[in-house]
């Protein structure tokens, strides 16, 4: 899978699974067969082709998933993704270096102040990891549904890219836009093999930031990474 990465991406992955030594699973993810690809890497090219178009189209600036056109609430608290999401074991779970590093990954790559691999509960934002954060502490570790952007994203089951916040008609009101500790943002929603969003790999930003489709190819790529961990595929 690390194949599928681009070059730069894969020097900062080799650490990874040295690293993940102390985490919960002590064999670390198996990411590939032997001498052939992994089971989940089709889903993974499947995924590429369905969201392609959109970002295309999103990223020429003819559709955007807005946040409007959405139900998070209705898709959030259905029983079968709540299932899936206390499934992962990671809600409230101590902070693991794998995701950590994945966190650390996303933002340099992407050059963003901020990223996170965030689960969306049924009345919160778990944070699993977060790069940018200067507290393990586990009141910093969550916040409310109402800070909440990767909800939207978990609703679309989507890419959701936002170049100014301040400027859309349902996040312009969001608490953590109105403070000013997000104003752009890219979350790719992390996808069980049952096709349930359970929360998302973000990277914001606290000024306006147009997206790039390297930037969503990037980000994607690391979210791959990230749901193979926590999936155990």
């Amino acid at each position: 899978m690390r194949g599928d990465l681009p070059i730069g991406l894969r020097r900062l992955a080799q650490p990874l699974g040295r690293r993940a030594g102390g985490s919960r699973r002590s064999n670390g993810p198996r990411l590939c067969r032997p001498g052939g690809r992994h089971p989940a890497d089709g889903r993974h090219q499947a995924a590429r082709r369905r969201d392609g178009g959109l970002l295309r189209a999103s990223l020429r600036g003819r559709h955007r998933p807005s946040p409007g056109n959405q139900r998070p609430q209705s898709r959030r608290v259905r029983p079968a993704r709540l299932q899936a999401l206390q499934s992962t074991g990671l809600l409230d779970a101590p902070p693991d270096v794998a995701y950590n590093r994945i966190t650390d990954m996303a933002a340099t790559a992407l050059a963003a102040p901020g990223a996170a691999i965030t689960l969306v509960d049924a009345d919160r934002q778990f944070f699993v990891a977060m790069h940018g954060s200067a507290t393990d502490e586990p009141e910093a570790r969550e916040t409310p549904l109402a800070r909440s952007i990767c909800q939207y994203a978990v609703a679309a089951g989507q890419p959701l890219v936002v170049s100014d916040a301040r400027t859309d008609p349902v996040l312009k009101y969001n608490p953590a836009v109105t403070d000013g500790t997000v104003v752009s943002y890219l979350g790719i929603p992390l996808i069980d093999g049952s096709h349930h969003a359970i929360g998302t790999l973000c990277v914001w930003d606290t000024s306006p930031r147009e997206w790039t489709s390297g930037h969503v190819t990037t980000l994607r790529d690391l979210a791959h990474l990230a749901s193979a961990r926590i999936f155990n595929e």
